[in-house]
C-alpha cells in the first residue's frame, strides 16, 4: 500500500479491516503490512526539500490521477460558476499550465509533510512511529524516483540512522514493560491503544499482560479489532478512557 491520496489514519482503518478478515477466515498470525514511501533522508530539512522538489513534482505530474483526491482543496477549483463542484470532481485536463504547476506545488508540499520518508532522520522516525501506531509492520523505501543516483547513495547512511533508531525504540518499548510488570508485580497498566498495538507484537509483552487485572486505554480512539486481539491474551478488565486529557484523572 502507499500514502498517495490517503492519510496514515485511513491506512490504519484498512489495516484493521484486513486483520479482522484474516481472523474471521481462520488464518494464523496477523499478516505483514508494508507501506511504500518515497524516501530521501538528510541532515537539513530545507536541503532535502530542495533536492526532492522537482523529482516529486515530475512524479506527481506524470500520474495526475493520484493527486485528484485532494485537488479540490485548491482554491482554483472553488471558482466554478455554477458552484456545484464536488470533491474529486476536477477536470485536470482543463487547467492552464500555470494552474497545473500551482496544483503540483500544493500537492508536493502536502506529500512532503505527511506522506513520505523525506526529511531529517528525526522527522522520518516520527513517520515510522505514526505508521507503526496504525498497525503497519514495515516500510518499503522507494529511493529511485528521480533524485541523482550519486546523491541517493551519499544519503543512504542517514536512512540507516532511521533504521537503527527505530530498532532501538522498538527494543525500549517492547523490552521494558514486560520486565517492569514482573519485577513489581504490576496489576494495572495504562497506555495508548497505539502503544498496546506495539506490545501485542512482542511475545514477552503478551505473556506479561496475562498477569494484569486492569488495562486503561486512552488518548486515542480504541478500535474494536484491537480489543479482540487483546482478549486472546488477557482476562483483565479493559477500560476505555478516550479523552482523559480533558479531565482530571
Amino acid at each position: 500500500t502507499h500514502l498517495v491520496g490517503q492519510t496514515v489514519q485511513e491506512i490504519g482503518l484498512k489495516v484493521a479491516v484486513y486483520r479482522e478478515a484474516r481472523r474471521a477466515a481462520g488464518l494464523e498470525g496477523s499478516g505483514i503490512v508494508s507501506v511504500m514511501l518515497h524516501t530521501f533522508v538528510g541532515e537539513d530539512l530545507d536541503t532535502v526539500r530542495d533536492t526532492v522538489r522537482e523529482p516529486m513534482i515530475a512524479y506527481l505530474g506524470s500520474a495526475l490521477s493520484l493527486v485528484k483526491g485532494f485537488a479540490s482543496t485548491w482554491a482554483a477549483f472553488k471558482r466554478r460558476a455554477d458552484g456545484t463542484a464536488a470533491e474529486g470532481d476536477v477536470d485536470l485536463n482543463a487547467l492552464e499550465p500555470e494552474e497545473l504547476r500551482d496544483l503540483l506545488e500544493f500537492s508536493f508540499e502536502r506529500y512532503f509533510e505527511t506522506s513520505a520518508m523525506l526529511g531529517t532522520p528525526e522527522k522520518c522516525v516520527d513517520m515510522v512511529r505514526d505508521l507503526a501506531a496504525q498497525g503497519v509492520d514495515e516500510v518499503a523505501c522507494l529511493v529511485d524516483f528521480g533524485v541523482p543516483r550519486g546523491a541517493v547513495l551519499e544519503h543512504l547512511p542517514h536512512l540507516d540512522q532511521v533504521r537503527r533508531r527505530c530498532a532501538e525504540l522498538a527494543g525500549q518499548q517492547q523490552g521494558a514493560i514486560p520486565d517492569l510488570i514482573r519485577e513489581h508485580g504490576a496489576t494495572h497498566l495504562q497506555c495508548t491503544p497505539s502503544m498496546l498495538r506495539m506490545l501485542l507484537e512482542d511475545p514477552a509483552a503478551r505473556e506479561a499482560m496475562g498477569e494484569l487485572r486492569t488495562l486503561l486505554l486512552g488518548g486515542e480512539a480504541l478500535p474494536q479489532e484491537l480489543v479482540a486481539r487483546l482478549r486472546e491474551w488477557t482476562d483483565a478488565t479493559i477500560l476505555n478512557m478516550y479523552g482523559p486529557t480533558e479531565t482530571t484523572v
